[in-house]
């Protein structure tokens, strides 16, 4: 039995702005602050045998405060990275559906993002192949903090859905998807779990990252 959670790292500024973040040092800002210490709040009584994060400093800042308390040490790892936005890092939506040629990135998962970026299909390969790593090892659990589009091509995975459905569900700052896997059977028992309805964001606030 495998124990993998997908964590999406708390709130910034750019989420509320509806701006691309890409690999931009973006801190938390005070909001994410209080849903991190939330979401560890809610880990604490959970075992966790190893924490990985995503590079970019809004992961790492989510995953520290998980592993205030614990003797756990957050690890980088390159593979749980936001999905290279190219030419689109630091607009707004509303900027990006305003250029000439633009399409829907859920609509085509197997074109790159913004000309010179990743695509979603290879977003979705090295998200896999990094959880099928962990899958070789100890049951875990594990705690990954990562970025929305990359939790949905995981578990899009997983569920056996196209890419091109991406838009249908969402994954909230600092809410939990859990993976649970046996010799048997893949599962996915629960996406876009939030710790704590009061940190709920607005329509207004959500934004890709």
């Amino acid at each position: 039995m495998h124990e993998i959670l997908l964590v999406r790292h708390a709130q910034t500024d750019w989420n509320v702005e509806k701006r691309i973040m890409g690999a931009q040092p973006v801190a938390l800002n005070a909001r994410g602050v209080l849903q991190a210490y939330k979401l560890a709040e809610f880990l604490r009584s959970h075992p966790i045998q190893a924490l990985y994060s995503s590079p970019h400093e809004r992961a790492l800042q989510t995953a520290a405060v998980i592993a205030k308390g614990r003797e756990l040490s957050v690890i980088p790892e390159i593979q749980l990275r936001e999905i290279e936005h190219g030419k689109w890092v630091g607009k707004t939506f509303a900027e990006i559906r305003a250029l000439p040629g633009y399409k829907p990135y859920y609509e085509s998962p197997e074109i790159s993002m913004g000309e010179v970026g990743e695509s979603l299909l290879q977003v979705q390969e090295r998200g896999v192949q990094f959880v099928e790593s962990l899958r070789r090892q100890d049951p875990g659990p594990y705690v990954l903090v990562s970025h929305a589009d990359w939790i949905k091509c995981v578990l899009m995975h997983y569920l056996r859905m196209p890419l091109i459905h991406l838009s249908k569900f969402r994954i909230d700052n600092a809410s939990i998807s859990y993976l649970h896997f046996t010799k048997k059977h893949e599962r996915v028992i629960c996406i876009n779990y939030g710790v704590d309805p009061s940190f709920t964001l607005s329509p207004e606030e959500r934004g890709l990252g």
